[in-house]
């Protein structure tokens, strides 16, 4: 699936005995974003988020205070989303992704309400992690 993004077209050499060139893209992913939301309780928030994902051009969005219970991922519509939140309805962090990654997802730790972690299936061997830090500023220790 990625493939197909990383890899241009052929293009030929000015002369006939060149061998043709393979042109890479080096920036597979348009944009990575983060975004504190304060809620997705409310009906039609995350089709919202949806069309300014869209709009906006994000390939990979990292959401905080999204507050919602438990842990999971999904697919509504074009996006995956992976999401973990707390029993209370307070906190919670999400990845939300397009559907050019969707099928990089190699693996998810939900590890709690204030961190998840996401590695990709990529010749980038990227991972990503989206965090909520406290009002104060500074990350909880548990």
């Amino acid at each position: 699936m990625y493939g197909n993004d990383l890899i241009g077209e052929v293009i030929p050499g000015r002369r006939p005995n060149k061998v043709p060139q393979i042109v890479t893209k080096r920036n597979p992913c348009s944009m990575i974003g983060t975004w504190n939301v304060r809620t997705l309780l409310q009906t039609g928030k995350l089709e919202n988020l949806k069309i300014e994902m869209k709009r906006l051009k994000i390939d990979i969005l990292g959401i905080s205070e999204m507050r919602w219970n438990g842990q999971g991922d999904f697919i509504s519509g074009d996006y995956r989303v992976i999401y973990s939140g707390g029993d209370n309805g307070n906190n919670g962090v999400g990845i939300i992704l397009n559907k050019k990654w969707t099928q990089c997802v190699k693996s998810y730790i939900a590890y709690d309400d204030k961190l998840i972690i996401v590695t990709f299936d990529s010749p980038l061997c990227v991972g990503l992690s989206s965090t909520r830090r406290s009002s104060t500023g500074q990350l909880q220790e548990r």
